[in-house]
């Protein structure tokens, strides 16, 4: 009897925190036979893939030495000198990958190249500032999806970089009350005008309490002088000719569409766009605003990428299509066609998928080559599967992330205090800070890897983001113990990572109690 009652006791220690698990052991068995992280891996020496052979290195191969010395032997019939080769830029040493990669991007920067940064988007903002990748695309490519790309490329700032001329011009800063400013000439905001709601309040001289309840005051005048019956809108064209922009006062006609019923339907979706002192700090000024469609509804415009990134982000995609590496699934490159034509056809829809796309192209351009990522957007099936993608990349990445911006704070601190006795303690946690970065990018690089290979080998990001989302673990350490079970179902092969997938449970670990009992009862 109490043996029995010991047993139970121990068994119930053993019980995980969830109630469903998948065993190792049934993993293994499904898992047998089918290929694996080797097999993935001598695919891509094969095919002279360097850069995704490199990440999938990351996560331990078992074959591992075999596998180097034929990638040595690739690489050492590669031209150019061992520290220079196009390799190390293209993360490929493919015939075909090397040809298209000189054809198209040329190298990379000096500077960059001296600080060993090969991203993908170095590449791609190299290519456009030599003109290199435009000038090919629009001579030489045929495909139609890649014109409708190049078609919505930007040409003189960003989607939406407008507003800031208009918040800073005095015809609308400078006077309170509603206003309707219809856009012409900006192709990514066809039949739209903006609805704005500015208030003004003196401030000059008041106390900080006084102040505090002038600003409180101002956000509401703004706010309410909207829904108010006698409601009467300035109408202003902005206009846009030849890369010059202009804003000029118009009579109600240039506006017939909205009127002051209109304005007051859409009053409480109004965004604060502006809230501060005038530049001689007399008045404070709040300005309330947002975008009218061609219905006079209000639209959420979300913010794009800053041009800088923006255009060259834009080029590398459509070389991606052109080369062919987004086409499998149901065709992610025909699917930035389509949206770039209706973004510039006034579809809002279109224009905010497209926006969310390109960010999400980013985050993989910004951490990985040009190889690694023609490798990863071939196992994508459709954009949704690009973006799931780039939220696990961005998930691994958070910790060290936080850490770099924490010393980048610290930095600054440092140089903004001479005090050497309080420079001390700055140095400490510096150092401090610096140690936990180095670990956590350790996290990070097999981190990245496993996202990386489970993606190759199941060919479903978005099944691994459920996965990792939906792990039954609270708290930090829930992508932790996703992630590290996700790397056990790839070392039993392909079969047990889309068993594990299809399951979405975690790896079953028998806690220290039930694994001192098992060997008594085998």
């Amino acid at each position: 009897m109490l043996v029995g009652a010991f047993v139970a006791l121990l068994v119930g220690l053993a019980t995980p925190a969830y109630f469903r698990a998948v065993s190792p052991e049934s993993l293994s068995d499904v898992g047998e036979g089918s290929p694996g992280l080797t097999e993935e891996a001598d695919k891509l020496v094969r095919a002279a893939k360097v850069g995704p052979y490199e990440m999938l290195k990351r996560l331990g191969l078992p074959d591992s030495e075999a596998l180097d010395q034929r990638m040595n032997n690739v690489l050492s019939n590669s031209k150019g000198d061992s520290t220079d080769s196009v390799y190390l830029l293209a993360g490929t040493a493919g015939a075909v990958d090397v040809e298209n990669f000189r054809k198209y991007f040329g190298g990379l920067d000096p500077f960059n190249r001296a600080k060993g940064r090969n991203a993908a988007f170095f590449v791609f903002n190299h290519a456009y500032r030599q003109g290199v990748l435009k000038d090919w695309l629009d001579s030489k490519s045929n495909n139609q999806n890649v014109k409708r790309v190049l078609e919505s490329v930007p040409l003189d700032g960003r989607p939406g970089a407008f507003w800031a001329q208009v918040l800073t011009n005095p015809l609308i800063r400078d006077a309170p009350g509603a206003k309707v400013v219809k856009l012409d000439g900006f192709r990514f905001f066809p039949d739209r005008r903006l609805a704005l709601s500015v208030a003004i309040h003196p401030i000059q001289g008041l106390s900080e309490e006084e102040i505090a309840l002038a600003e409180s005051a101002c956000h509401n005048e703004a706010r309410l002088q909207l829904k108010a019956e006698s409601l009467e809108a300035e109408r202003f064209l902005l206009s846009k000719t030849d890369g010059k922009t202009t804003l000029e006062p118009q009579d109600a006609s240039a506006s017939a569409k909205v009127t002051a019923g209109s304005l007051r339907e859409v009053s409480d979706g109004l965004r604060e766009l502006f809230a501060g002192p005038t530049d001689d700090g007399a008045f404070h000024v709040v300005i309330l605003g947002g975008v009218l469609g061609p219905n006079g509804d209000l639209e959420i415009h979300g913010r794009w990428l800053p041009y800088p990134m923006l255009v060259p982000m834009m080029l590398g995609t459509a070389m991606f299509v052109e080369t062919g590496y987004l086409d499998s699934g149901s065709d992610p490159g025909y699917e930035l066609g389509n949206l770039s034509s209706g973004m510039l056809q006034g579809d809002l829809a279109s224009k905010e998928r497209l926006r969310a796309a390109y960010w999400s192209i980013y985050q993989l351009a910004s951490r990985l080559n040009w190889g690694q990522m023609a490798e990863l957007l071939d196992s994508c099936p459709d954009l949704r599967a690009i973006d799931d993608v780039a939220t696990l990349v961005r998930m691994t990445s958070a910790r060290t992330s936080e850490l770099k911006s924490r010393l980048k704070r610290l930095d600054w601190e440092a140089k903004a205090n001479s005090d050497a006795d309080k420079g001390k303690p700055i140095a400490k946690e510096r150092e401090s800070l610096q140690r936990l970065l180095e670990e956590a990018q350790k996290d990070f690089d097999e981190d990245l890897a496993t996202v990386y290979a489970a993606t190759l080998l199941s060919g479903d990001p978005s099944a691994v983001l459920r996965y990792v989302r939906d792990y039954p673990v609270k708290g930090e350490v829930r992508e932790q113990r996703a992630l590290a079970d996700l790397r056990f179902a790839m070392s039993q092969g392909k079969d047990a990572l889309d068993y594990l997938l299809e399951l979405g449970l975690p790896v079953y670990e028998p806690s220290w109690a039930l694994s001192a009992i098992s060997p008594l009862f085998p």
